[in-house]
């Protein structure tokens, strides 16, 4: 017999703006995202959560966040969302909790742990995890040993191995796998505000990071650059017995 699973749709990185005609890019990031949206439905997936891992919106304007959250209310699936360096946290906050999302905090989902960080800094670019953040991320790791834990946050962990993205990683990352260090149960660990796909292991744990629904960075590039690739999302299939299956699909626009 399979193993049940957890089925999670990853976006992120939609830098949506108040005004339906901005580009980022080149790229209009509404009619990018509603391209990533209709391949969504017109595959038939059925997901149990969806995860919006950070830059939402591309000013942290609020009428941009209003369009995203009627668009991706139409999928009619729980959405659990933190926020990036490009999103101002209350407003985001004030949005989601009315429409019962989960904004960070932790869930137990079909044995499953899912614990979603805030890594943004006000006014940077680069991330840091505070303290009352890092001691709730220890505390629900400690009292949950039994269950396949996840953990998600919008900046990166570790270096992308490209020169200027790398000035903008979670900070404190040494501190954080620390944390994950000690504890065998987390699986793996998702971020986005990279603009690109990666995949792969550290000590065990899967580390993923999933496409924008709009511009693409040039991996490994010495300075900014943008790929010659079309915007994506990532499926998660949480299995019961710890694994991670995924794939990351890209659409056209």
């Amino acid at each position: 017999m399979q193993p049940t699973a957890l089925n999670v749709l990853q976006i992120t990185d939609t830098h949506i703006a108040a005004d339906p005609q901005e580009r980022l890019g080149g790229v209009n990031t509404r009619e990018s995202f509603l391209a990533v949206k209709r391949h969504v439905l017109d595959s038939n997936t059925n997901y149990d959560a969806i995860w919006l891992t950070g830059d939402l919106t591309a000013n942290s304007e609020q009428r941009a966040y209003e369009w995203l959250f009627d668009e991706l209310g139409e999928l009619d699936v729980p959405v659990y969302c933190l926020p990036g360096n490009h999103d101002v946290a209350q407003t985001m906050r004030s949005l989601a909790l009315p429409r019962q999302w989960q904004y960070c905090g932790e869930q137990r989902v079909s044995g499953w742990h899912i614990v979603l960080l805030d890594s943004a800094v006000v006014g940077e670019a680069y991330g840091t995890i505070s303290e009352p953040e890092f001691e709730r991320l220890e505390t629900s790791l400690a009292a949950r040993p039994q269950a396949s834990a996840i953990v998600v946050l919008h900046h990166n962990p570790i270096p992308m191995r490209s020169r200027w993205l790398d000035t903008m990683t979670l900070a404190n990352h040494t501190q954080f796998w620390s944390i994950i260090d000690r504890y065998s149960q987390v699986r793996g660990v998702v971020w986005g505000h990279v603009h690109q796909n990666y995949d792969s292991f550290r000590n065990g744990v899967r580390l993923l990071a999933t496409p924008s629904t709009c511009v693409q960075f040039d991996a490994r590039a010495r300075n900014f650059a943008i790929a010659p690739l079309a915007p994506g999302y990532r499926r998660l299939s949480l299995m019961s017995d710890g694994k991670i299956d995924s794939e990351v699909f890209r659409v056209r626009r």
